[in-house]
């Protein structure tokens, strides 16, 4: 076997430097875990580590105001003219998160003196070099305490921070900004696709459930990031037929399906070689490569490549295909324990830390890949804190103002069977994870309106077809005997649409206007009542 990477000497990159090329390499103890709560009860602004980019200005703790007191506030003295002033959180860690639902929450008050509209308090995060502004609020008018609570988009998967920045003309128009309760949480995925219907069974009305397990379809870019931003050391190829690079675990605790889109390389040193990156599936198998290339900037470099598909994790290598001269930096940060760097030498792979004894220790090499995830990532069993374990099943009879659990031990299939005991109930399924609250706002619930009732009382005399079903734009209801009366009702029991003395066997009813979902037929005759389930579907 070639011995083919040479080290070589520690990069002279200051630490200043690589903070602010890659918020990634702050010390751990900087960056926040979620969930996360600021009541700044410790009156002072470096318990959780906020901060001030430029200058503090006029932000400080108000130690006897507060929803309630302390609370930290920008005021309006000493006088300030064309400010902008920033009060900046610390970092929070959210690259588990691919699949949670993550909210900023806090309370706000204004005390102005001159309501202007010019004296603004703005809310932005800050992630992957980007700014994205999620909050304003201007001096129009005096504000009592509010809560607010504001999804955050696009921060699963990455590490982020939150900006609070007061600006404006001139900071005597105002009294303060107050803020208080800050927060940063999750919220768990509710299960999807729920459906319930009813078949007759025994005399007796089964209640079908069925449900997929929560998703997360992001239709966000995604970076998967390894590495820390800051090089420790650096590697070359000498040789042909030989690859460094990465091992993706992007599926530890999940399935990811999506696109490759390009790569991003820190390169340290540049010569003429041709260099290509290959993609292989965690079977080794090659998915996809990009064009032959050289590098043409040291530091980040983005190669782009032909959409390459891929379905859980996989390895990006880079293969040095001529050349002695281009170098890829590499890190020793927080994941590099992961061994998650690779050679392949030829057709044999190898740890960069057993490679011919070269290696004290693994590395991480400093290359990332931007994707789009276009598939669902599912929760499986082991992992991390957002595990999921089941789920549990409620039940809500007609009168009854609370739901009741009806399965004894957590369901883990996504199938569940009950016996219908009122005309009208509701059914609910929440997911269970392991150190994830939920509670009943994560349901999907559907009324049962007599569905097999009807047919089970009337020793179904009155059968009758629905066709097409699934309908679009109409539904055509045919009986052997003189249809009185038709109500079709949503799945929630609420009456959509009603037809009186039709008198014929055949009629037809628009349906154009109506949402797809689940709907029931309930069509009356001289016989008696049936009930049929209509879907719509577009």
């Amino acid at each position: 076997m070639n011995n083919i990477y040479l080290l070589t000497t520690v990069l002279l990159v200051s630490l200043s430097q690589c903070l602010s090329q890659s918020y990634a390499s702050l010390l751990s103890d900087t960056i926040k875990s979620i969930p996360f709560t600021e009541n700044w009860d410790s009156q002072t602004f470096d318990t959780n580590n906020w901060s001030f980019p430029n200058s503090q200005g006029n932000w400080t703790i108000l130690i006897n105001e507060g929803d309630s007191a302390p609370c930290a506030a920008f005021t309006g003295l000493p006088s300030k003219s064309n400010y902008t002033y920033t009060l900046q959180s610390p970092w929070f860690d959210a690259t588990g998160l691919i699949c949670d639902s993550i909210y900023i929450s806090f309370d706000l008050k204004l005390v102005g003196t001159n309501n202007t509209g010019n004296e603004k308090l703005s809310i932005f995060l800050e992630y992957d070099t980007v700014n994205n502004s999620v909050f304003l609020s201007k001096n129009i008018r005096n504000l009592p305490w509010k809560n607010y609570q504001i999804l955050l988009p696009k921060v699963h998967g990455r590490i982020f921070r939150v900006q609070i920045v007061a600006y404006g003309e001139f900071s005597t128009n105002l009294s303060s900004w107050m803020i208080d309760n800050f927060s940063i949480s999750k919220k768990c995925r509710r299960p999807n696709d729920f459906y319930a219907w009813g078949e007759p069974e025994q005399n007796q009305c089964r209640v079908v459930m069925t449900w997929s397990p929560p998703d997360c379809t992001n239709p966000d870019l995604i970076e998967f990031i390894f590495d820390n931003g800051c090089p420790d050391t650096q590697y070359g190829g000498v040789s042909d037929e030989i690859w460094l690079g990465n091992y993706f675990p992007i599926n530890q605790y999940s399935v990811y399906s999506g696109t490759i889109l390009d790569f991003k390389l820190y390169i340290t040193s540049i010569m003429s070689d041709t260099l290509k990156i290959d993609v292989f599936d965690e079977n080794r198998v090659l998915l996809g490569s990009s064009q032959k290339f050289s590098c043409q900037n040291t530091y980040w470099d983005t190669i782009p490549v032909s959409p390459i598909q891929f379905t859980g994790p996989f390895y990006v290598m880079l293969k040095f295909i001529h050349g002695d001269g281009t170098f890829l930096a590499v890190d020793k940060g927080q994941f590099y324990k992961q061994n998650l760097s690779w050679i392949k030498d030829h057709d044999t792979w190898q740890l960069t830390s057993t490679y011919v004894g070269h290696y004290a220790d693994s590395i991480i090499c400093l290359m990332r890949v931007t994707a789009e995830i276009s598939g669902k990532k599912i929760v499986l069993t082991t992992g991390d804190s957002t595990i999921l374990l089941g789920y549990n099943v409620f039940k809500k009879d007609q009168g009854q103002s609370n739901f009741t659990k009806i399965n004894q031990t957590l369901v883990t299939d996504t199938t569940f069977y009950d016996w219908l005991t009122s005309w009208i109930s509701t059914y609910a399924v929440t997911a269970v994870y392991e150190n994830c609250e939920y509670d009943l706002s994560n349901y999907h619930s559907i009324h049962m309106e007599g569905d097999c009732y009807s047919s089970l009382s009337d020793n179904n005399k009155t059968p009758f077809s629905l066709y097409p079903n699934p309908a679009s734009d109409y539904v055509g209801v045919k009986c052997g005997v003189s249809i009185e009366q038709i109500k079709l009702y949503d799945m929630f029991g609420i009456l959509m649409k009603e037809k009186q003395n039709i008198h014929e066997d055949f009629t037809e009813i628009p349906v154009d206007n109506l949402t797809t979902g689940i709907y029931f037929i309930v069509l009356t005759t001289r016989d008696g009542t049936g009930v049929k389930k209509l879907i719509i579907s577009r």
